[in-house]
Formats: structure tokens, C-alpha cells, sequence
């Protein structure tokens, strides 16, 4: 994950207080904070705007008012992208998931603060299936990439210039694995009698594409094929 040095945010009036009294109420979380890679990295920045006040702030009203919540600074996705520029440009892009609308924020998929064994980079199609109950399955037929591999090897969950957040438009992406006939019967699955361009099949045409017979391509209850019918 890319990072750009970047000025922490200020609170008017509000002086940095150090990670040991933010740790006097927030106890669990700093400990929990410390061993995840946010923490990892932003307590060994230098000088006093290192660890929780990096993002959150300079905490010295909070404190002071005995952990007002108006006294804080509180993470949202702005917040995120002061350091993650790149993921800020995917969030531009024609498809991208609704944070730029607020109607999901960054710690709906990422563990900020902890546990450890969560981490922040660790995003794995359970967290996807919180939203998308229906591509779960099980299903009759699997498709493989979904049964063994997460989201991302076909989804940039971020942004993409392709609908569906593909990483790639749908044809060129199958071809990476879909790529011979003699690969596909290598494996027992279902081969085409031509060559593996969804144009140059039976009633294909100039802009046909894979998911124009393949619909159920995260699996299938009705064909091997993953047709959705």
C-alpha cells in the first residue's frame, strides 16, 4: 500500500498529548493499535503528531473534557485519504463503491484499530459477503476462483473504469485463466467447439461477451456451465 507524508490535522486551540493519555481511556484499543501495520508505522514517525494524534488530532481538549467526542477529530474516509492517495483516485473512477456518497465508510471493510489477527490489509470475500449475501452460495456447480480465491482476483473493490469493479473488461479477464480449449478439458470442464471468443460462438455477435451465456459466473444452481437458467 502506497503512503505520501502528509501534514496531521489540526484542532484549534488543541496541543498533542502523546499516546499515553489517550491509552488512560482508550485503553484496549491503543494496546490492540500497536501491533497493526497503521500502528506499526505511525508510532515510529518522529516528533509529537506520531500515533493516535496522527490521524485523530492534537487531543489536549479532548481530555480535558473528559473525552468529549466534538473535542476529537473523527475518522472518516477524508481522514483515509490524506495518506492513501492512490485509493482516493480509484474512489474517482466511473465505478467505484459509494464512500465518495457516503453510504459506506472505509472501517465498513477495514479493521482500523485491531484485533491483530484482523488487520487493516486483510480483506477477504467474507467481508465482501457482508453486503453481497447473494453471490454466497453454495452452489451446485462452483466456479473456482470464488470457492478458493478472494474477491480481488477478479474485483478492484476500490474503483474501475469497467462495470462491476472488474480489474479488467469481462472477456479479457476470463481469458487469463480461459485462455486454450485444451485448458478447459484439461480440467473437465465444458469446452467450446471454436475458438474462445464469445463473437465466434453460435448466435454470438461484434459485442457479445462471456457473461452474455455464462451469467452465473460466481456459481450456478442450474448448469455447469454457470448459466443462470
Amino acid at each position: 500500500m502506497e503512503h505520501v507524508a502528509v501534514v496531521p490535522p489540526m484542532i484549534p486551540g488543541a496541543k498533542y498529548v502523546g499516546d499515553e493519555m489517550c491509552a488512560t481511556c482508550h485503553e484496549k484499543v491503543a494496546h490492540d493499535f500497536k501491533r497493526t501495520s497503521h500502528g506499526m508505522r505511525v508510532l515510529k514517525e518522529k516528533g509529537e503528531t506520531k500515533g493516535c494524534e496522527s490521524c485523530h488530532g492534537p487531543g489536549s481538549l479532548h481530555a480535558e473534557a473528559d473525552g468529549a467526542k466534538g473535542k476529537i477529530l473523527k475518522g472518516n474516509w477524508e481522514m483515509c485519504y490524506s495518506c492513501h492517495q492512490r485509493v482516493r483516485s480509484e474512489f474517482a473512477l466511473q465505478y467505484h463503491h459509494p464512500i465518495p456518497e457516503g453510504r459506506i465508510g472505509c472501517n465498513d471493510c477495514h479493521t482500523i484499530h485491531g484485533p491483530v489477527k484482523a488487520g487493516i490489509r486483510t480483506v477477504s470475500k467474507e467481508t465482501c459477503y457482508k453486503c453481497h449475501q447473494q453471490i454466497r452460495g453454495p452452489w451446485t456447480f462452483e466456479h473456482e476462483p470464488v470457492e478458493q480465491e478472494d474477491c480481488d482476483v477478479c474485483h478492484n473493490a476500490h474503483g474501475s473504469i469497467n462495470n462491476r469493479l472488474l480489474i479488467e473488461r469481462d472477456y479479457n479477464l476470463c481469458l487469463k485463466c480461459h485462455y486454450s480449449t485444451a485448458q478447459f478439458q484439461a480440467v473437465g470442464h465444458y469446452a467450446h467447439r471454436r475458438a474462445l471468443n464469445p463473437s465466434s460462438v453460435p448466435g454470438g455477435g461484434r459485442y457479445s461477451t462471456c457473461l452474455g451465456c455464462h451469467r452465473g459466473v460466481h456459481g450456478s444452481n442450474f448448469s455447469k456451465e454457470l448459466r443462470s437458467q
